[in-house]
């Protein structure tokens, strides 16, 4: 197989890189690059027609389909070395020396640590590393004056204006200085070593997606901009804002609250498609398309943690509109950074909402979700009654008092909810019910939510909630003592552990509502996913039910994964869940509606059913172990492969259903025209045996023709209503016999009638052409 290789900018990976290359004598070109060598360096050698690989090159262009990328910056950073990455496309196994300069290229001095290295191999790394970069002697010299010199420090990061163009002589002194987090910079360019690296690709994306940065490692490792960001921006205002993202105070995070509401529009105005209107609805009701983009490294990790079928249903991947799409993606810029207040039995409750967004699926099926964060609260029972309370989108029942709500709020509606918009409008919800809906009303929205979808996309569409007045809920608890409690002394087994524990996965958020030891004991165990109980981490406990999604950790970082991985799991195993409940009710409303449409409606349903099963049914989304477990426990619990296997018993009756009303149909048909054909058998068979112009009825008996006819066609009339009724009595045959003979009679006598007009004139009757003269037909006349 012929391949060739382009190198990039040149350092000390790239150096034994080329030693690889020539040892197992494979081709590759090298001009010498430095750091930020781009594609287009390369431009006259992309039109090889073998495979071509490019080493650590930016894509300034186009690359051919051909080419594959060697690289472990940017985006590619989890990636292994590019040395790495060479030696296993060589199937060679690295040496001691090769593993170090790997690791070297790819964390610095931290990552060689790992590797158990001595301070001489380091010390023989780093300088072998420099010398391949091309640092001189007189860079040495002046790397080791400037950093004994005098050190700004801002914030707590240190900061160094050099006159050297490679930074590295520099960084290293100061790092076994101990100087960190650093920012080296010069009049071109600049950059940052320490943690934080995610916040800095955030804050600076532009920069990122221009390639006018660069970066690796996370939470610490490095961060850069190039003279080209420099072009148009300041070198100080650039360091201070480095300096403010990466020391900017995090405030704690008790617990991170993802709450869905998942509806469906109505059958009867809606054929299951997402079409421009209904995109333009969304769009003047103040939604904003938000297509999946890889900005920081969490969406990288969120992207690559599922199947590629279940990204390309589950992810919208442009911002152009297209209705042949399984999943429609929207958020709503205006409530970011609202402040939700909920007033719970009279205590006031305070959330920052760092997102609203609506995931409209082609299958009719919409999911809202409000992510809000407390960063007050720390008491478990104060986070359990957030759940419980902030859940509800509309009363689940209602006393005998006025308001009618007066019961509900002591016992499971928040008496107020205020919703506060960073542009200054509150939209306030007190839950207060005055008179009774009717029957068959859709259940009357909490004002936030008819804000969130607009009361006029509500009514044209006719939004149905699919389960009930709850939101399903996500939540995540993290705590360094209760989870490592829960591991102490037994979740299951200890009783004040157990009734937590309940309640925080069952959402019970004043009491618990499972007196049964027994029970609760086997709820929890269905319930809850232990596989990281003993992470050196921290202790992790997973609870799942037809709830929610609950995560509660000593690990103070998953609140990520909530928000990104385990929502999405959520997203999916919930529209499939509203979608098998979406086409049972349609089943119904499909039967009990006019019999007309039946056909017509059950063969949409069975198109939309098999598209379903085809497109957002997903048995596995995830080639990781505990994606696997935790999408099948979902499952369990919503209980939808229980749910699709009753509708798959629901379609077949229907199928049957229609199949006989059509065979009904069809054999009604053939029944009228077999009646039809009775009826008009007996005159057929009339002027079958005496033909059409036996008699000239018009002269002798002008009425006769159709007395003829009417008699017949009522004996034809009086045998089908006997065969009918499957009796048929002697009476009937003598009557039909008597009738018949009657028939023949009349017409006897005016066979033999003989009249002077010659047949042309008259006609002949049936027996004079009989009896005519037996003269041949051929025969030429005397």
């Amino acid at each position: 197989m012929k391949r060739l290789f382009l190198l990039g900018g040149y350092d000390l990976e790239m150096e034994e890189i080329k030693k690889l290359l020539d040892k197992h004598g494979c081709k590759y070109l090298d001009k010498k690059l430095n750091w930020g060598a781009k594609l287009s360096d390369y431009e006259d050698a992309l039109s090889f027609d073998g495979a071509l690989y490019g080493i650590e090159l930016t894509e300034d262009i186009e690359p051919p389909s051909n080419y594959t990328a060697i690289d472990h910056h940017g985006e590619r950073f989890r990636c292994a070395g590019a040395l790495e990455q060479v030696a296993d496309l060589l199937g060679v196994e690295l040496d001691r020396w090769q593993k170090l300069v790997a690791a070297n290229d790819k964390g610095y001095i931290p990552a060689m640590q790992r590797l158990c290295a001595t301070d001489d191999e380091i010390a023989a790394i780093r300088q072998a590393d420099r010398k391949a970069q091309g640092v001189t002697d007189e860079e040495e010299a002046i790397a080791e004056k400037e950093a004994a010199g005098e050190i700004s420090q801002h914030s707590g990061v240190y900061v160094v204006k050099t006159s050297l163009e490679h930074f590295s002589p520099l960084v290293d002194r100061l790092y076994h200085a101990g100087k960190s987090p650093l920012i080296v910079h010069n009049e071109r360019t600049l950059s940052y070593y320490g943690s934080n690296i995610d916040r800095l690709i955030e804050k600076f994306h532009d920069a990122v997606k221009k390639q006018q940065a660069y970066y690796g490692g996370n939470p610490k490792g490095y961060f850069g901009l190039t003279a080209d960001y420099f072009n148009g921006h300041d070198m100080e205002e650039s360091v201070q804002k480095i300096i403010e993202t990466t020391t900017q105070e995090q405030t704690r995070i008790y617990s991170y609250h993802i709450f869905m509401f998942p509806f469906c529009l109505e059958p009867e105005s809606y054929t299951y498609i997402i079409d421009d209107q209904v995109n333009e609805a969304l769009i003047d009701a103040g939604w904003k398309s938000a297509p999946f983009e890889i900005r920081t490294p969490s969406d990288y990790n969120e992207f690559v943690y599922f199947h590629k079928y279940v990204t390309d249903e589950l992810y919208q991947k442009t911002s152009s509109f297209d209705k042949e799409k399984t999943t429609h993606c929207y958020k709503r810029p205006e409530y970011e950074e609202s402040e939700w207040t909920f007033i719970i039995k009279g205590e006031a409750y305070s959330l920052k909402n760092s997102q609203v967004a609506l995931h409209l699926f082609r299958t009719g099926i919409g999911i809202v979700s409000i992510h809000l964060i407390n960063e007050r609260y720390e008491s478990d029972d104060d986070i359990l009654r957030i759940n419980d309370f902030a859940r509800r989108v509309y009363p689940p029942f209602l006393g005998e008092t006025y308001p009618l709500t007066k019961e509900t709020k002591n016992a499971l509606l928040p008496q107020c909810v205020t919703v506060s918009l960073k542009n200054g409008k509150d939209i306030v919800e007190n839950f207060d019910y005055t008179k009774l809906p009717s029957i068959g009303e859709t259940p009357r929205l909490a004002a936030y939510m008819t804000d969130i979808l607009s009361r006029e996309f509500i009514v044209n569409y006719q939004v149905r909630p699919v389960i009930d007045d709850r939101m399903y809920t996500l939540c995540y608890i993290a705590k360094d003592g209760k989870a490592a409690d829960l591991h102490h002394y037994g979740y299951r087994d200890d009783e004040r552990a157990s009734d937590f524990w309940y309640r925080f996965i069952y959402v019970d958020g004043e009491e618990i509502t499972c007196f049964s030891p027994e029970m609760k004991k086997r709820l929890i165990e269905e319930a809850t996913y232990d596989r990281w109980m003993d992470h050196p981490w921290g202790c992790s406990l997973y609870g799942i039910t037809r709830y929610g999604f609950m995560l509660y950790s000593s690990h103070g970082l998953l609140h990520t994964h909530l928000r990104t991985i385990y929502f999405k799991m959520a997203i999916l195993a919930l529209a499939q869940r509203a979608t098998i409940l979406r086409f049972s009710d349609e089943i119904t409303e499909i039967l009990s509606g006019h019999s007309k449409k039946i056909a017509e409606r059950s063969s949409q349903l069975y198109f939309d059913y098999i598209y379903f099963i085809n497109r957002l049914h997903f048995r596995e989304v995830t080639p990781q172990e505990q994606g696997i477990e935790l999408y099948d426990m979902m499952m369990k619990q919503m209980q939808i492969e229980k749910q699709l296997k009753e509708l798959d018993g629901e379609i077949a009756e229907l199928h049957n259903y229609v199949q006989m009303e059509n065979e009904e149909k069809r054999n009604s048909r053939l029944e009228f025209i077999s009646k039809l054909g009775a009826i008009f058998l007996p005159p057929s068979l009339l002027a079958g045996i005496y033909g059409m112009n036996s008699i000239e009825f018009t002269k002798y008996y002008p009425f006769l023709s159709l007395l003829t006819l009417l008699i017949a066609s009522a004996v034809g009339a009086c045998f089908v209503f006997e065969c009918h009724t499957k009796k048929i009595s002697l009476k009937t045959i003598k009557s039909l016999i008597a009738i018949i003979v009657f028939i023949a009679l009349l017409f006897i006598p005016y066979c033999f009638t003989k009249e002077n007009s010659t047949p042309k004139e008259k006609g002949e009757s049936c027996l004079q052409k009989i009896f005519k003269s037996d003269v041949p037909s051929n025969s030429t006349p005397r």
